[in-house]
């Protein structure tokens, strides 16, 4: 069985005008979110084999926290460039490449293409996955990581910051 979660990178900030869309920061919203959404993944005793990210700025900062919280150093997040604005395709292609010494990998990305692979992947409507949030979607019947594809997974929880509010 193959497990995977999706996490969309903390709220970024867009006060600097200068800065492209790819050199974005994180704000003070997300740099509280991240840590507490590790956390919260701690406190379910989720197992992650492997930290993959879009380079960009907002999103490889959001993998760098959680991966610190799992205990896990920058050094070893995988950076890949088709993560960054992914179509679904670029996402299958993506875990496709995973190595098969994994069960677990959790993808760092953005909006549309976070929520369009999940939906694709489990054939659950969820809508919009906000800032931060972070989806798990369990595969029961793949071996390997090429073996997902559109409605094979499970969707197990969608958690994101605000939920514990009640929002």
């Amino acid at each position: 069985m193959k497990t995977l979660y999706f996490n969309r990178h903390a709220k970024s900030d867009w006060s600097d005008h200068t800065l492209s869309d790819f050199d974005r920061p994180l704000n003070k919203r997300g740099l509280r979110d991240a840590p507490n959404m590790a956390e919260r993944l701690l406190k379910r005793k989720e197992r992650i084999d492997v930290f993959i990210s879009s380079p960009a700025n907002r999103a490889i900062s959001t993998a760098r926290i959680m991966a610190n919280g799992f205990g896990y150093t920058s050094k070893e997040i995988v950076q890949v460039e088709r993560l960054y604005l992914p179509s679904i395709k670029d996402f299958l292609v993506s875990i496709g490449e995973i190595s098969e010494g994994f069960s677990s990998a959790i993808l760092f990305a953005h909006n549309p293409g976070i929520t369009d692979v999940v939906e694709y992947l489990t054939n659950e409507y969820v809508g919009n996955v906000p800032t931060c949030g972070i989806i798990k979607i369990s595969f029961a019947q793949a071996g390997r990581w090429n073996e997902i594809s559109a409605g094979t997974g499970s969707l197990e929880f969608f958690d994101y910051p605000k939920k514990e509010f009640g929002q």
